[in-house]
């Protein structure tokens, strides 16, 4: 049996003990033409590999390479940016290193950061789709009440919807942590996975709560309430203060730096929003030629 015949549904995959077993039948295979890809891996001070990959030139030893999502997570926070790279095999045509990477992450994928396994996709007891259906349904509620002046209605559906949200939130957040603390023991990616989601999670606003809100903002500054709809954004970027409706810092482990996020166009409208509002009002109580009405 070839190597190929690995993904032959109508074999039994081999096992192999280690990853030097694998390369070993890997070196007994016929191969594609040479070409200019190679399979590398990273490994710890304790010589364990965690991540594979392929590449070709410098790649494997490019650290802005390997800075994003969960292994640049695992090398800066378990590793303090220490480990060795290895080049497996090299001199593969662009077919070979793609099959020899994805035999190792098949077969040894519970040892190493880029798991194959899709974490969280089946945690949800709400999908997102669902939530969104219910958001809009909400907000044409609350828009028909705004229609027939009914503001205070309206403000009352909008506040709904962000209940709603701020709980699937949480709820969805507490069944991950629940499915990775039950692969954890058998995953290095669940562990790493879990980790993050205890120690440096940071709840980030869904567009659809987004979007409430700047109607919520909308009908309280109709209804002479600005500094109310202020209060609302502040007490919503404490609730997520990443994605919400201010400028924020966030560390790149791309680049290994705090970067800048600005705020979107749809936030930044309904800022302006509540501070012309807010500007009105106080031109308002002022009357005429700036003095104050309490003042006549």
């Amino acid at each position: 049996m070839t190597l190929y015949a690995i993904f032959d549904p109508l074999n039994p995959e081999p096992t192999y003990g280690s990853i030097d077993t694998l390369l070993a039948q890997w070196d007994n295979e016929p191969r594609h033409e040479a070409g200019p890809s190679y399979v590398y891996a990273f490994r710890d001070a304790s010589g364990s590999v965690f991540y594979v990959g392929k590449g070709r030139g410098s790649r494997a030893h490019d650290a802005d390479e390997h800075r994003h999502g969960r292994l640049g997570y695992y090398v800066a926070e378990f590793l303090n940016h220490t480990y060795n790279v290895e080049i497996l095999r090299s001199g593969l045509s662009n077919d070979d290193a793609e099959l020899l990477e994805s035999l190792l992450i098949s077969h040894f994928g519970r040892q190493l950061v880029n798991w194959a396994g899709n974490v969280g996709a089946t945690t949800q007891t709400v999908t997102v789709a669902e939530a969104r259906e219910t958001a809009q349904a909400l907000r044409v509620r609350a828009q028909a009440a705004a229609s027939e002046r009914r503001l205070n209605d309206a403000v009352s559906i909008c506040r709904e919807g962000l209940s709603y949200f701020s709980e699937w939130e949480r709820a969805d957040h507490e069944a991950e942590l629940c499915q990775l603390r039950e692969l954890a023991d058998a995953s290095l990616a669940a562990r790493v996975d879990l980790h993050e989601k205890q120690h440096d999670y940071v709840p980030h606003a869904p567009v659809a709560a987004c979007e409430i809100l700047s109607d919520l903002t909308q009908y309280l500054c109709a209804s002479g309430r600005a500094e109310d709809a202020r209060r609302e954004v502040e007490a919503f970027t404490a609730r997520y203060p990443h994605g919400s409706f201010c400028d924020y810092e966030i560390y790149d482990y791309r680049y290994g730096k705090m970067i800048q996020v600005a705020i979107t166009k749809r936030e930044h409208a309904t800022v302006r929003r509540i501070d012309r509002a807010i500007a009105k009002a106080g031109a308002l109580s002022r009357g005429p030629r700036g003095k104050s009405r309490h003042d006549s």
